[in-house]
């Protein structure tokens, strides 16, 4: 990426599992019919894949390991969040 450019990075604040919704969102399909197997496969699914990072600091700092400005978070939700941060410019590298 060119010096200055923008970068948006969105993901996962939390691991789900650590979330109490999680119990929620079964609950939830279990109310709407589904069997122990069916929520067991659903809940899986959502496990499945990347680990996030575990806090906002450990995003800014896998930024910063990368070249990049400390991140601006916009957006936020339960369990999303979303951060631009720019590409450090060469000028601000060489202070």
């Amino acid at each position: 990426m060119k010096p200055g450019a923008p970068l948006i990075l969105a993901s996962n604040r939390y691991a789900y599992a650590s979330q109490p919704l999680l119990a929620a969102w079964g609950e939830r399909w279990r109310m709407q019919g589904a069997t122990p197997g069916e929520v067991k496969v659903k809940l899986g699914k959502i496990l499945q894949g990347a680990d996030p990072r575990h806090s906002e600091e450990a995003i800014a700092m896998l930024l910063a390991e990368g070249g990049f400005e400390l991140p601006l978070r916009f957006f936020s939700n339960l369990f999303w969040g979303a951060w631009i941060a720019r590409r450090i410019t060469w000028e601000k590298a060489a202070r």
